[in-house]
């Protein structure tokens, strides 16, 4: 009867440890998802501050800073 309660606790634990690796595995893909979504984002947003740059840059005719010092005419401290 002591091998049968081993072995029963054994399959216990190896269905408690799969279900536990399969919530790790599902929270570890969201994650991922939400990681890519996150970089997309901060993609798009770069990007646009990029055009936005450029097109005041263009509307006022003034190039943009090409050396730390320049940035110095553009930015007042």
């Amino acid at each position: 009867m002591n091998r049968n309660l081993k072995g029963q606790l054994s399959i216990e634990l190896i269905i408690i440890l799969a279900i536990l690796l399969g919530v790790v595995f599902l929270v570890a893909s969201k994650m991922r998802e939400s990681a890519s979504k996150a970089a997309a984002s901060i993609d798009n947003t770069t990007e646009k501050i990029h055009e936005q740059i450029e097109q005041t840059t263009e509307s006022t005719g003034t190039a943009a800073p090409s050396t730390p010092h320049d940035i110095g005419h553009f930015v007042s401290l």
